[in-house]
C-alpha cells in the first residue's frame, strides 16, 4: 500500500506501507543502532512516538523474543529505508512483518531516512504522523494537532512480591523492562515491584532496604507521582533511578525537567562518569532531560555528544540515578550504596 510520512511543517514523504493500517501520529524520533530492532519495538519508552531507523537495512536477521524487553508493543509507527523480507539469525523465530502482524502499529519503507535523520536533528521534538497515500494531508495534520499532547500506552505495572525473609529492594515500577528484573533479581536481595499508586506503597517503602524507580514512558504525571512517592524516603533509604525513574529522582531532590527535547535513542552514546573518571558507552532512549543549571554537585554522567546530564550522584541523600539503561556496573554499585547504609 503506498503511504506517506507527514510532518508538522507540513512536509510530506512517500513510502509503501508494508505493516498497519489508518493514520498513525506520535513525536518521530531517529534510533541508531543496527540490530536490536525487538527491544525498541517492545520497550515502554517508545510509547506514542514513531520511530526513524538510521540504519538502511532493517529486517535481515528476524525477531528473537529472547531479546524483548516486554510483551508488548509500544511505537506507534516505524520508519525505515529498506525492508529485508528473508532474515538470516540461527535464534531467529520469526520476520519482522510477522511480529508486528495485528499490533496497533505500522510499518512505511521506502523513505530517505538519513534525510529525516537531519531534520529531526535540527528540529527536535516534532510532531508527524504515518498514513495512506489517499489520505488527505490535512486530515493527518488535524489527527497530530488533535494527540499533541502526552501519547503514551498503559503499561502493566501490577504487584509482584517475592519474600523470603531476605531483605528486599521496593521497586516502583513505571513499565520495567527484562533487563532490570532480570539484574534486580540476581542480587542479593528480594524485591517487591508495585505501581507508584499501589495503596500500601508508604508501608512497603518503609521496610526496604532500597528503593529502585524503573524506567518507562515520559509522562509528566506518572513522573511527578513517583516522585512524590520518593520524596519522604530520600536521604533514608539509598534510591537508584533509571531513564524515567532518573527524572523522578530528581524531581525528588528539588530538580526541574529542562524544556530541552533531545533525540537520545540507540546505542553508543558516550557519557562521562565524572566519579570515575572514565568513558561509558550506553544505550538511551530519552528525550528530556533534567536543568542541568540545578544540578550543583550532584551531577555526574555528562553526555558527551552534547553536554547534557545522563545522571547523578548524591551522596549525602543516598541518591544515584541514570538516564540511560543501567549497566551492571550502575546496579552492583546501587547494592553496594544498600549494604553499606
Amino acid at each position: 500500500m503506498k503511504g506517506k510520512i507527514v510532518l508538522e511543517t507540513g512536509e510530506i514523504f512517500e513510502g509503501t506501507i508494508i505493516s498497519g493500517k489508518g493514520v498513525k501520529t506520535g513525536r518521530l524520533v531517529f534510533d541508531t543502532r543496527v540490530v536490536g530492532y525487538e527491544k525498541v519495538l517492545t520497550s515502554p519508552e517508545y510509547s506514542g512516538k514513531i520511530v526513524c531507523f538510521t540504519y538502511p537495512l532493517i529486517g535481515n536477521y528476524g525477531i528473537n523474543y529472547e531479546d524483548t524487553e516486554t510483551e508488548e508493543v509500544f511505537p506507534s509507527a516505524v520508519i525505515i529505508s529498506e525492508y529485508s523480507e528473508i532474515y538470516s539469525n540461527f535464534r531467529a523465530q520469526c520476520s519482522l512483518a510477522d511480529f508486528l502482524k495485528d499490533k496497533p502499529v505500522s510499518m512505511l519503507e521506502g523513505s530517505d531516512t538519513q534525510y529525516l535523520t537531519a531534520i529531526i536533528r535540527n528540529r527536535r521534538g516534532m510532531a508527524a504522523g504515518i498514513a495512506p497515500a489517499d489520505i488527505e494531508t490535512e486530515k493527518v495534520l488535524k489527527e497530530m494537532k488533535k494527540n499533541s499532547g502526552i501519547a503514551c500506552a498503559q503499561v502493566k505495572t501490577k504487584q509482584d512480591i517475592l519474600k523470603t525473609g531476605r531483605p528486599y529492594i521496593a521497586v516502583i515500577n513505571l513499565g520495567v523492562k527484562k533487563s532490570e528484573t532480570a539484574a534486580l533479581k540476581n542480587s542479593e536481595f528480594d524485591w517487591i515491584f508495585f505501581p507508584p499508586g499501589a495503596p500500601e506503597r508508604d508501608e512497603i517503602m518503609a521496610g526496604a532496604s532500597g528503593i529502585y524507580v524503573t524506567s518507562g514512558p515520559e509522562n509528566p504525571a506518572v513522573i511527578e507521582e513517583a516522585a512524590s512517592v520518593i520524596k519522604k524516603f530520600l536521604g533514608r533509604i539509598p534510591v537508584f533511578g533509571a531513564g524515567t525513574g532518573h527524572l523522578a529522582a530528581g524531581i525528588a531532590s528539588g530538580r526541574k525537567i529542562s524544556g530541552d527535547i533531545l533525540n537520545h535513542y540507540g546505542i553508543n552514546h558516550p557519557v562521562s562518569d565524572t566519579k570515575e573518571n572514565r568513558c561509558c558507552i550506553t544505550e538511551q532512549s530519552h528525550s528530556l532531560s533534567l536543568e542541568k543549571k540545578s544540578a550543583g554537585k550532584t551531577a555526574r554522567f555528562v553526555n558527551i555528544n552534547d553536554d547534557t546530564e545522563e545522571g547523578q550522584y548524591d551522596e549525602d541523600m543516598r541518591m544515584m540515578s541514570t538516564s540511560f539503561l543501567p549497566r551492571d556496573v550502575n546496579f552492583k554499585e546501587f547494592f553496594s550504596l544498600i549494604k553499606g547504609r
